[in-house]
Formats: structure tokens, C-alpha cells, sequence
């Protein structure tokens, strides 16, 4: 399964890959792009390729661009849904998820017992400095902000039986690995070097990259505002020790502050109430939203589908 916005080049040229190592595979494999609401015309030569091992390819139309993370939510509600599979392949279709790496991933995955979603970690990245730089940079917020790892992103598979109980969590809308790490269904990882793009330039530009690192931290709202608040609360702890201290050494030896201590502990008093009652309330909003099921993918995933097509 692929999510698709405009890259059919890359696609085609993907699928062919696919269809040279699917041997090493030993089962039949079946292609489903989830066309993301593309602006360019698909091609209609996708099926005229004389593929060997790809048994069919099927496109999965959406009324309107929603970003990879929704477009794969979705595909794996219709999925659950309509299809029958022995566990789902989740890849980009521009080529950076290699397609080298399929067997290692259905290989763990069989190992498994097809019990656990296998997902590729990065022991190496494709990308240009700048984007390595803040990446590392999102990485290190991530882990301070969550207590995760940030170590896998889509390409993964994921057994059948374990699509079923990811559909039904709704944070699956706003990010796929999250929601699983979140849902604490059973994982494993390969390592894998990430390649690079098969056709084009990506679509992806630096206000999608922090959109898409907020989507995967707002999975973690309630951990992320019990950890401000601790971090709020420590703080303040330390600047009133501090004060302290300060008083009496001022006491002691004679240092004349008292209007720069004086001063510091106003702004701590008018300060640190407000924002630690903020964070307070933004924990119970999350915490009073974490079972809602205002959008529950299984339930509400079919309402942004157009067609199915069977090439």
C-alpha cells in the first residue's frame, strides 16, 4: 500500500523494482495506491507493464488531499473492510523506501508469526545536511517532550490481525507510527538505509516537515503537558530556593539587592501561576478528549473516498 500525490513516475518505476524482487517473497503480492487527491492524471499504462509476480494493481481514490498520514489511515480502514491479505506493506511510492528491503521486512514479519508490525529504522539517511541537522534537532524536542525514540517513519508491514485493532484508534488520523507505538501493539524493526527518490523533486516542503513532526508529538499531547507542567514545577522550585539563598546571603553578608530580589520574585508570582494553570488545563482538555470518538477511522474513513479502481 502507497500513498500517492502526484509522484506516478516514480510509481511506475517503483513497481517495477517490486515486481524484480517479489520472488524472494514466495507469495503473491497485490499493489494498492492511495491516489492522495493528486492534481496530475494518473497513467493508464500502470497495468501494461508486463509484470511477472504483481498480481494487480488497484487505486484507491480520495475526494481531496489529506497528507500521507491520513491517506494511509484510510487505506488501511478500506483494507480491514474489503480486502483479504496476509498482513499489509506500507511504503512511499517515490522510491526512498527501497524496495530491496521488502524481503527483510516480510521475512521478520513471517518469523514472527505475523504477530508484529516490522518497522524500517534508519541506520542511515538520504537527505541533504540542512534537513539532517533539524532533524536531529526534532529528534532530540521528541524525546525530551515524549519519553519516545524517534526511530521509524511509514515503511513498515503490518499483519492483518493487527490491522484490526489499529482502525479503530483515532489518533491513527493524525499519525501512523505513533498511534501504534501509542496503542502499544507489537512491534519489531530491521535496519535499513534510506534511499533516494526515484523521479522528481519532493513535494515536501519545510512547513509540511514541522506540520508533520507536530502531528506525530500531538499524539503524545497528555505525556507532553504532564512533562511541562513537572518542568514548570521544578523550575519554580529552583528560582525560589534560589531567592532564598539569596535573601540570606544579602542578610548575611550585606550585599544591599533586595529591589533585584524583590523584583525576580514578583515576576515569578504573576508568572508561574498563569502558565502552570495553562498547562493544567490544556492536560484535562487532552486527557477528556483521549477516549472521545469524534473521528474513529473505521467508523468515518469511507466519507473521503471517491473510487475504487482495479487496473
Amino acid at each position: 500500500m502507497m500513498p500517492i500525490y502526484n509522484d506516478w513516475t516514480s510509481v511506475n518505476l517503483l513497481c517495477n523494482k517490486i515486481d524484480e524482487i517479489c520472488p524472494k517473497i514466495l507469495h503473491p503480492l497485490h499493489i494498492l495506491l492511495i491516489n492522495d487527491g493528486s492534481t496530475e492524471k494518473q497513467p493508464d499504462d500502470l497495468s501494461s507493464n508486463n509484470f511477472q509476480n504483481i498480481k494487480s494493481i488497484s487505486i484507491l481514490n480520495l475526494r481531496r488531499n489529506l497528507g500521507h498520514q491520513r491517506a494511509i489511515a484510510i487505506g488501511l480502514c478500506y483494507i480491514e473492510d474489503n480486502l483479504e491479505a496476509e498482513s499489509i506493506l506500507i511504503m512511499d511510492g517515490d522510491g526512498e523506501d527501497s524496495a530491496t528491503d521488502i524481503p527483510l521486512l516480510v521475512a521478520s514479519c513471517r518469523q514472527n508469526n505475523n504477530e508484529k508490525i516490522i518497522f524500517a529504522e534508519r541506520s542511515k539517511r538520504s537527505e541533504n545536511v540542512t534537513f539532517k541537522v533539524f532533524y536531529s534537532l526534532y529528534k532530540s524536542l521528541h524525546l525530551i517532550l515524549t519519553g519516545q525514540k524517534v526511530r521509524v517513519g511509514n515503511f513498515s508491514i503490518i499483519p492483518k490481525k493487527q490491522v484490526t485493532r489499529i482502525v479503530i484508534v483515532s489518533d491513527l488520523w493524525n499519525h501512523y507510527a505513533a498511534s501504534v507505538f501509542k496503542a502499544r501493539l507489537p512491534i519489531d524493526t530491521v535496519h535499513t538505509i534510506r534511499a533516494h527518490r526515484l523521479d522528481g523533486k519532493s513535494q515536501m516542503n519545510f512547513t509540511s516537515l514541522i506540520i508533520h513532526g507536530l502531528s506525530a508529538m500531538s499524539v503524545y499531547g497528555d505525556k507532553i503537558g504532564v512533562r511541562l507542567l513537572l518542568a514548570l514545577s521544578i523550575a519554580s522550585s529552583a528560582l525560589i530556593i534560589t531567592i532564598i539563598t539569596l535573601y540570606l546571603l544579602n542578610h548575611i553578608l550585606g550585599l544591599h539587592i533586595y529591589q533585584y530580589i524583590n523584583l525576580a520574585l514578583i515576576s515569578i508570582l504573576l508568572l508561574v501561576p498563569q502558565i502552570f494553570f495553562i498547562l493544567l488545563i490544556f492536560v484535562f482538555l487532552i486527557l477528556s478528549g483521549r477516549d472521545s470518538s469524534s473521528f474513529l477511522p473505521i467508523r468515518d474513513y469511507h466519507y473521503y473516498i471517491s473510487e475504487f479502481i482495479t487496473m
